[in-house]
C-alpha cells in the first residue's frame, strides 16, 4: 500500500513530492524540478487519509451579515473549508456589531456543540463562538478588526 501523498504548489501547479513508502524518506530534502529552497511554496497538501488524493479543497468565501465586512486588503477575506472532519477558518472581519453573527456556516461545516474559541481582535484578546446552527459570532473584542485565522474544529461528535 502506498504511503500518504505530499504535494506542494509552485507557481500555481501542484507537484507531487512523494511521501510515505512511495516517496522520499522522511527528513530528507526534496528537490522538485528546478525548484530552489528560496522559491515560494504557496501551499502544502498532505492527505494521510487518502494517499491518492489529487484534489485541493477550495476555500469558500463567507457571506457576511450584520454589518461585518472583510478587513483591509491583504488581510484575507473571511473564508472556510473542510478537510476530512476538520473545518478551518481564515481571514479578518471588521465593522460589525460585537455579539452579532458575522456569517453562518452551512450544514456539514457546523460543530457538534457550541464552541468558545480564542483569537486576536485589534491586537487584544478576542473570543468567538461557533454555534450549532453555524453562526460565527465575534463575542468579545473589538470590531476594528477580528481575526478568524488559526481557528479550526471537528464536526465529529
Amino acid at each position: 500500500m502506498a504511503g500518504p501523498t505530499v504535494k506542494v504548489r509552485i507557481d500555481g501547479a501542484w507537484v507531487d513530492v512523494g511521501g510515505g513508502s512511495s516517496g522520499a524518506p522522511a527528513g530528507e530534502e526534496v528537490v522538485v524540478g528546478g525548484a530552489q529552497p528560496t522559491d515560494p511554496v504557496t501551499e502544502l497538501w498532505y492527505d494521510e487519509a487518502d494517499p491518492g488524493a489529487d484534489a485541493v479543497v477550495p476555500w469558500i468565501t463567507a457571506t457576511m451579515a450584520n454589518g461585518w465586512v472583510p478587513f483591509q486588503a491583504g488581510y484575507g477575506d473571511p473564508q472556510y473549508r473542510k478537510i476530512g472532519d476538520i473545518v478551518y477558518l481564515r481571514g479578518t472581519v471588521a465593522l460589525g456589531t460585537i455579539g452579532q453573527s458575522a456569517f453562518t456556516l452551512p450544514d456539514g461545516y457546523r460543530p457538534p456543540a457550541t464552541l468558545l474559541l480564542s483569537t486576536v481582535s485589534s491586537d487584544l484578546f478576542g473570543q468567538m463562538r461557533v454555534f450549532l446552527d453555524g453562526q460565527v459570532i465575534p463575542q468579545t473584542g473589538s470590531n476594528i478588526w477580528f481575526s478568524l485565522n488559526n481557528v479550526q474544529f471537528s464536526v465529529t461528535p
